[in-house]
């Protein structure tokens, strides 16, 4: 595993979500708030597409 979202969103409405964005680049990104956690999804899903560790040729002919 490269790179992992880790998202705590509790079932009461009323309470915060929050979220965590990790890659072994050294990526460590995290989120609180139902807009700012929606936005670290976002986020993480264009540094997946971005990041060199997952670009890498070699990653992807072994995928």
């Amino acid at each position: 595993m490269i790179a992992w979202l880790h998202i705590v969103a509790p079932s009461d409405w009323r309470a915060t979500p929050r979220a965590t964005s990790h890659c072994l680049c050294g990526r460590h990104v995290t989120a609180k708030g139902r807009d700012v956690v929606l936005a670290l999804v976002a986020d993480h899903a264009d540094h997946r597409t971005l990041c060199t560790l997952h670009t890498a040729p070699e990653r992807r002919q072994a995928a």
